[in-house]
């Protein structure tokens, strides 16, 4: 990319706390090659920012285009997650292929069906009794919850007090 005088230059994220330094040089670079630079940071009073994660419309787009035959959303609270997995399945992925991952979960994807030892993310009686059948994989036949906690292992409360 080359960039002249009088080029306009958007920076519509906002400055990661520890990069403003480095992002200051890089605007004052452009400003002395004579470009005009729109960002929070760079002095001008225009408000651009965009966080850069897509909305529902455009996350049902993709998947409307990608047709996918499963569905792991990625990256997000887990109520996100949920509701990028209810949008999925608004557009036609099957319930029972739509998988809510965490952290150090283990999910595998597979030709024709995805494994893993999560429940799908439905809330329907026929997921519920397709969920109970299950044998452990998740594809569209069947589905498995989580294994139930140790005994012993349950949350209990902690009192503050006891804490040093």
């Amino acid at each position: 990319m080359k960039l002249e005088k009088n080029d306009l230059v958007i920076l519509s994220s906002r400055v990661i706390p520890g990069n403003d330094r480095a992002l200051g040089n890089i605007i004052d670079h452009l400003v002395r090659r004579g470009c005009r630079v729109m960002s929070g940071s760079a002095g001008s009073t225009e408000l651009v920012h965009t966080s850069g994660h897509a909305c529902q419309g455009e996350q049902r787009m993709m998947i409307d285009l990608v047709r996918p035959r499963s569905f792991v959303p990625i990256h997000g609270e887990y109520r996100m997650l949920a509701a990028h997995a209810r949008t999925a399945e608004a557009a036609g992925v099957n319930p029972l292929a739509c998988v809510i991952a965490e952290d150090g979960d283990a999910v595998e994807l597979r030709k024709d069906e995805i494994v893993s030892s999560l429940a799908p993310v439905v809330d329907s009686e026929e997921t519920e009794d397709a969920v109970s059948a299950s044998d452990g994989d998740v594809d569209a036949e069947s589905a498995t919850l989580p294994e139930e906690p140790d005994e012993g292992l349950e949350d209990e409360p902690v009192d503050d007090a006891d804490t040093d």
